[in-house]
């Protein structure tokens, strides 16, 4: 079984694209083919999935499966599999945009579905000629041998945009239907995180605006869910591509989430607890180095995110992910000079960083209905303690540190 032991904080940093690099768990063995004899009688089927609670397995995934009744055999072919699994080589091939996963069949009995997750079953309605193509290509063709290997884009080529691919070409004139009001890539992936509020929370910070744009019927199956329910209705010069679904299995039915496990309650609480040490401090009722250090803790942290957005932006081949973010209006690349100067307005230098950041996380909050970003709710109550964080060295007639 495939498990990433790693620090859970750790791995929010990383998260925006997390939970669509690792969606299946399976402790099968692999291959690259599965067996078929032209003239075999086949049934092959779209698994869909279903998105449960937890960092890999948020927007659920999608697999071919085969049923060979010739040779009496069943097999998945799956789209998102990997040979390393070491913590580092993969945290530094994500980062850096340069993932590659490969292309695995398993036998389906092998297979270690969750029971608490529903899955899915289409089975595809394919004449002669469109099942000896698709057998050509599953069976070990262009994906299974030339290209086992892919280079992964969370957006643009992970395993439902293959699969996507592979069955346009099958199925001439393929057309979807109408699911509805348009949506942008980020409402897409927010579907997916309803039971995630927190990994949604910090991939708000690191997704800049291209995730706002608004995502065509074909680029919106980036999401497994959302890929099933366009080829429920999907078509091929006129007819429905799919000619029976079932429930393979019926996951439990989880309850909503509670106040406590959202992050709204943390976020207003942090911001209640601020003003009231900023109370204190300017009474002289509390430590003053104690509340520097605290202070200084988030400026490290805002500082930190404004050096993993800006990396994200300009070494990583997912710089389009996070390309011309807004939230470096308020979590500001000038935190950084700031960990290194005293926080006494009375140093020029100081004084002159504080106010750029005053200014501009207030231009955060003055324009978040004309920014061309959406700014997730929960960043108002971390963007006003952070203005009174740096109000308050700037405007106290006391030294600080």
């Amino acid at each position: 079984m495939h498990n990433l032991h790693i620090n859970r904080f750790f791995f929010l940093f990383i998260l925006v694209f997390g939970s669509l690099l690792v969606p299946f768990t399976s402790n099968a063995q692999h291959t690259n083919t599965i067996p078929y004899d032209k003239g075999d009688s086949v049934t092959v089927s779209i698994l869909a999935l279903e998105g449960i609670p937890g960092l890999t397995t948020a927007f659920g995934h999608s697999q071919f499966r085969v049923v060979n009744h010739t040779k009496n055999t069943d097999n998945l072919i799956d789209f998102a599999g990997r040979v390393n699994w070491d913590v580092l080589t993969y945290l530094s091939e994500f980062f850096f945009g340069d993932l590659y996963y490969d292309i695995f069949t398993f036998s389906t009995s092998r297979y270690v579905f969750r029971k608490d997750r529903t899955v899915d079953e289409l089975f595809l309605k394919l004449s002669h000629e469109q099942k000896e193509k698709l057998m050509n290509t599953l069976s070990g063709g262009y994906f299974l041998q030339d290209n086992a290997r892919y280079h992964y884009d969370y957006l643009h080529r992970n395993c439902t945009i293959l699969m996507r691919d592979v069955l346009e070409d099958v199925y001439p004139n393929m057309t979807y239907p109408d699911l509805g009001a348009d949506k942008t890539f980020r409402q897409i992936y927010e579907e997916g995180l309803v039971y995630n509020p927190w990994i949604k929370f910090f991939s708000d910070i690191i997704l800049g605006p291209y995730n706002d744009r608004i995502a065509t019927p074909r680029e919106q199956m980036f999401n497994p869910v959302v890929f099933y329910k366009y080829l429920t209705g999907a078509k091929s010069n006129g007819e429905l591509i799919g000619y029976k679904q079932r429930v393979l299995m019926q996951g439990s039915a989880r309850p909503p989430l509670t106040f406590f496990q959202k992050p709204g309650l943390y976020v207003w609480l942090l911001l209640f607890l601020e003003v009231v040490l900023t109370l204190l401090w300017y009474f002289g009722k509390v430590n003053r180095v104690i509340i520097v250090i605290y202070d200084r803790l988030w400026f490290f942290l805002a500082a930190m995110f404004a050096v993993l957005i800006i990396a994200l932006w300009t070494v990583s081949n997912y710089d389009y992910a996070a390309r011309d973010n807004w939230n470096l209006l308020w979590l500001s690349p000038l935190y950084v000079f700031l960990l290194f100067m005293p926080l006494r307005k009375s140093f020029r230098p100081t004084k002159i960083l504080l106010s750029l950041i005053l200014i501009s996380t207030l231009a955060a909050i003055l324009g978040w209905n004309f920014i061309p970003q959406t700014y997730n709710i929960h960043f108002l109550p971390i963007m006003l303690l952070l203005m009174v964080k740096v109000g308050k060295y700037l405007l106290s007639p006391k030294p600080a540190a």
